[in-house]
């Protein structure tokens, strides 16, 4: 369990494979929800000239103390982390614009993102039936239209008058549907449905790892698995983002509060609602299993609870607090 939270948790910077840029899209739309005012307030001050040293000996001063930061709320650090995204992506986007515009270099990005859809999304062929050329040809597709992305994201970073992250994707859309079109409407849904259920089918992958042969999965239970957890998770996550609040998701088999501060935690016990989340999960999971197999489910969803009640008190502010 450890190791896929771990999984799950880990983001990364390069804009290879067109999951990380469905990720994108999805943490932009929750970026959106950030005002303005917000951004402006938490960017980054400048750097203070440094002084002069002292001519007195070193040894005989007392270092001043560093001066206290302040602390800034979940919101501020997800403005603040919006802000740092941007610079670094404006850092990077010349040589990027640069090597779209060189023939060769475009090439080896091309093939860079096949390798990486390969390497990731080994089962990604088998599921959409599609044969070795015309699956050469997907790839091809998708390729292009990351690419389109990644640039279209690096001219708004640029660009002082882009509102990034909330830059204009309609157009990124269509590019995706006219790419994928070619390929029948029943591919580019399977292809969409693969793009947003990563997270669930590596929780249903661990999920298969712990069955044995008497409680075994078939293939058409672990897609209906799948999608009853994706849809679960949705259906709260619009709740959530629609008003905000302290929970938090454990390795998607699970909800709990959210391990905010002790500053910045709002203290309202929604050990309720919390509950309710995972009954949804639990009722997903319910759709797609037999008996045996809920057991195995409700084990891993506990287990999942139990880690995050550690992790919560083991805290040092929380350690502290017990101390005193």
């Amino acid at each position: 369990m450890r190791k896929l939270v771990a999984l799950l948790a880990a983001t990364t910077v390069t804009f290879a494979g067109s999951t990380i840029y469905f990720w994108r899209e999805l943490a932009a739309e929750r970026a959106r929800q950030l005002a303005p005012a917000t951004l402006a307030a938490t960017a980054t001050p400048a750097a203070r000239p440094t002084a002069a040293p002292d001519p007195a000996p070193l040894a005989a001063k007392q270092p001043d103390p560093a001066p206290a930061s302040p602390r800034l709320s979940r919101e501020q650090r997800a403005a603040q982390s919006v802000l740092n995204a941007r610079k670094q992506l404006a850092a990077a986007a010349p040589a990027f614009l640069a090597s779209l515009g060189n023939a060769q270099r475009r090439a080896e990005m091309v093939a860079e993102y096949q390798r990486s859809m390969r390497l990731y999304s080994p089962g990604l062929q088998r599921y959409l039936g599609l044969a070795d050329e015309t699956y050469d040809q997907f790839l091809d597709a998708l390729a292009d239209v990351d690419l389109a992305g990644r640039e279209a994201m690096s001219r708004c970073a640029l660009d002082s008058n882009c509102p990034f992250p909330e830059w204009d994707r309609s157009l990124i859309r269509a590019r995706r549907r006219d790419a994928l079109s070619q390929f029948g409407t029943e591919v580019a849904d399977k292809y969409d449905f693969y793009a947003r259920s990563g997270a669930e089918r590596q929780l249903v992958a661990e999920f298969r790892g712990r069955l044995d042969d008497a409680t075994r999965l078939t293939d058409a239970q672990s897609d209906k698995l799948v999608r009853a957890l994706m849809e679960a998770h949705e259906t709260i996550r619009q709740d959530l983002e629609k008003t905000p609040r302290n929970v938090s998701s454990i390795a998607g088999v699970a909800y709990a509060q959210g391990d905010l501060d002790e500053a910045e935690d709002d203290g309202v016990d929604r050990t309720a609602e919390i509950a309710g989340f995972n009954r949804q999960l639990r009722e997903g999971a319910a759709s797609a299993l037999n008996t045996a197999q809920l057991a195995i489910f409700d084990q891993m969803q506990q287990e999942a609870i139990e880690q995050s009640r550690e992790m919560r008190r083991d805290r040092p502010g929380r350690r502290a607090n017990a101390s005193n």
